[in-house]
């Protein structure tokens, strides 16, 4: 134990301190961005590094490192003096480990689905990242509890055809189960926190893009020019919208204004539209439960739309009607339809303007968005809106394509740095496989040149040794793809829901995750080559006498 701890002081300075170093990097470039995006300054301190977090994580490593310590020791004093001296693996020390696993596992799945349902309940965000810790260590029992029936399994299919390097290969990977499923947990932990972790990043990156697009419609969107808090602007005259109507080559007008409202005591947006644009109509809109048709009912004044997170704090969807007190009025609206929207954590309202009405005495808007008729050039209707609007008005002018293309670009930069988290985490994974690979290998040597001495060739120490390196690798990647995928399920649409109050569509990484699988399968397999070229060319005597 205390060599345990000796190794483990160095390693977790090290750690503690590269990931502070890699927080304050990847926080510069995110903030910048993000401020670009939001067209506000963001300031980026390493004053607001989370050191009780790091602290935490810090402390759990000493422990960690002396329970396993203590396990590895208990597990080698159980074993007969006549296995220590020859260092042969006892079937049943294997099988014992295996049964452990499984009681383990059984546990933390369990608990997971009791933290699960206790935050689906309770909206308990402390349970939900209880019920992920669960299931990480449960990823780790789980995979360590495969090993033996995925040895079986190599054995049984490579038997037909008449390898014996094969069958050798899954003797040893059963044989040495201790060591095997540390790496197997390892690489499966390390490429489903890597997947996961890209999954989350590439679903803010979806909504981030979604939110404006849903925002910023038409050709023109016009704005104040000042801030009223965050990223909304001061709102404008509504009547200013007449006056665009007038401007040669508007083709249509729409208004939007975003008014806090109080409901049932949370604090929800309204949002009313008045006119339609292009980009308004139902083709637009991202239906969760409804006609998309209910699009043009509700600019018609006959409903409401209300955003998904709405209804899942509140309860109310379609067909059903809710109950809004404004300043100037209280009205009962009938829910046409559930939209995705995310002007709000905690739900949003949209409404024609002539309904607005009935809550509030209010003309003003805060977006006002124009159609340019085909034919009439974008920026020239710019600059005459503009130069008739100078003297009354400080107006901000975005072309939507424009802003949207630059708005991806920043966007890209703001979570570029996920790209780096994601491959170090799969170089830590990777680094895990190829330590067992040759350790393996030189643990076996004297049984290597054993086989060598009988009349094995060195064709078959290699493929020996590929077949051992390519189930590690393919039960790794595919447990480990898998584990991404269980955990981004956890993650996006149940656990980010109540910590942030919005429901996020997942949007899979792909490429990252055939990444994943393909690393997990190829490095393994060539560290194998690389292990048994090196042995095969050792002298045998060597081997026969190191020990």
């Amino acid at each position: 134990m205390a060599q345990a701890v000796m190794q483990a002081l160095p390693g977790i300075a090290l750690g503690s301190a590269l990931g502070i170093v890699l927080a304050a990097a990847a926080r510069v470039p995110f903030l910048q961005g993000l401020g670009s995006v939001a067209q506000t300054r963001l300031g980026a301190e390493l004053s607001d590094v989370s050191w009780p977090s790091v602290l935490l994580i810090a402390g759990l490593g000493v422990p960690t490192a002396m329970a396993a310590s203590w396990l590895a020791a208990h597990r080698r004093v159980s074993r007969s003096p006549l296995q220590c001296v020859t260092g042969a693996n006892s079937p049943e020390l294997a099988r014992s480990g295996a049964r452990l696993a499984r009681r383990a596992s059984a546990v933390l799945l369990a608990a997971a689905i009791a933290l699960i349902l206790l935050e689906t309940a309770y909206g308990s965000s402390l349970c939900g990242m209880l019920a992920i810790a669960a299931v990480s260590t449960l990823l780790v029992t789980g995979s360590a509890s495969l090993v033996l029936p995925a040895a079986k399994l190599v054995r049984s299919m490579l038997a037909r055809l008449g390898s014996v390097s094969a069958s050798i290969a899954a003797d040893e990977l059963a044989s040495a189960w201790g060591r095997t499923a540390v790496t197997i947990a390892v690489f499966v932990l390390g490429i489903g926190t890597a997947t996961c972790t890209a999954t989350i990043f590439r679903s803010a990156e979806a909504l981030v893009l979604s939110v404006l697009r849903n925002h910023f419609r038409g050709d023109l969107v016009i704005t104040s020019a000042f801030r009223e808090q965050g990223w909304l602007q001061l709102p404008l005259d509504a009547d200013l919208a007449a006056e665009l109507r007038q401007v040669d080559g508007v083709a249509s007008v729409e208004t939007e204004r975003l008014l806090p409202l109080d409901f049932r005591g949370d604090a929800v947006t309204v949002r009313a539209l008045d006119g339609q644009t292009e980009g308004s109509r139902k083709g637009q809109w991202l239906f969760v439960d409804g006609d998309p048709d209910a699009a043009d009912a509700m600019l018609a004044g006959k409903g409401v739309l209300v955003s998904r997170n709405f209804t899942e704090h509140f309860r109310i969807g379609r067909g059903q009607d809710l109950d809004l007190q404004g300043p100037d009025g209280a009205q009962t609206f009938h829910v046409l339809g559930v939209v995705e929207d995310f002007v709000s954590p905690v739900g949003s309202v949209t409404m024609a303007r002539r309904q607005l009405a009935k809550l509030a005495r209010d003309a003003l808007a805060n977006y006002i968005s124009l159609e340019v008729r085909a034919g009439h050039d974008v920026s020239q209707v710019a600059h005459d809106i503009r130069r008739r609007m100078a003297d009354r008005y400080r107006l901000r002018m975005l072309t939507v394509r424009d802003f949207l293309a630059s708005a991806q670009a920043l966007i890209s930069q703001v979570f570029h740095f996920t790209r780096t988290l994601t491959a170090i985490v799969l170089l830590i994974a990777t680094a895990a496989l190829l330590q067992s690979v040759i350790s393996g290998a030189l643990e076996h040597r004297r049984i290597l040149s054993i086989m060598r001495a009988i009349g094995a060739s060195r064709r078959h120490l290699r493929l020996t040794f590929v077949v051992e390196g390519a189930t590690l690798g393919v039960m790794g990647g595919v447990l480990g793809a898998s584990a991404g995928v269980l955990l981004s399920l956890l993650w996006i649409p149940l656990h980010l829901r109540y910590l942030l109050g919005w429901s996020i569509p997942i949007d899979w990484p792909w490429a990252t995750y055939a990444t994943g699988v393909g690393l997990g399968a190829a490095w393994p397999v060539l560290a194998s080559l690389a292990a048994a070229q090196r042995l095969a060319r050792m002298p045998r005597v060597a081997d026969l006498v190191s020990e």
